[in-house]
């Protein structure tokens, strides 16, 4: 999606857990070109699991920004 001098987003929805989703936004990361004021963003449901959210959050790291949603994103959206 590209809108007129704003940024570029690439959605991917790889098809593995959340732990999974965060290891693929740091494997691409690393192999894609990305300039240095890109940014990596997960976003995830944390279904209310505060072990999945501190495990999400380590595996994260520095290089990969979290935006986590409790209950559910698509919650979130039926409210907005």
């Amino acid at each position: 999606m590209r809108t007129r001098g704003g940024p570029v987003l690439d959605v991917i929805n790889p098809k593995v857990d959340h732990l999974g989703v965060v290891a693929e936004a740091k494997r691409r990361l690393r192999i894609d070109d990305y300039d240095e004021d890109d940014e990596v963003w997960c976003i995830l449901d944390t279904e209310l699991d505060p072990k999945l959210t501190e495990a999400l959050l380590v595996k994260a790291g520095s290089e990969v920004e979290l935006a986590l949603s409790t209950p559910c994103f698509e919650f979130w959206l039926l409210l907005h």
